[in-house]
């Protein structure tokens, strides 16, 4: 079993330095991945974001400007 730290919605918002609405919307978009859902609220590794960061050239600022 890993030893792997969940982060919540707002959470990862802070890592991101954005909203949990503009998480919401990213995640509504497709634009980020959408976690796994524990208890019915999703939750995200900071592996797992890392490499998704790693993948997009700008994910702080995504090409639609309505997904900010």
């Amino acid at each position: 079993m890993s030893n792997t730290a969940w982060l919540t919605k707002k959470e990862v918002a802070n890592y991101l330095k954005r909203s949990t609405r503009t998480i919401d919307k990213w995640i509504k978009a497709d634009f980020m991945p959408k976690g796994i859902y524990k208890m019915g609220r999703p939750y995200w590794s900071a592996q797992q974001l890392d490499k998704w960061m790693m993948k997009n050239i700008s994910p702080k600022e995504p090409a639609n400007k309505n997904l900010r």
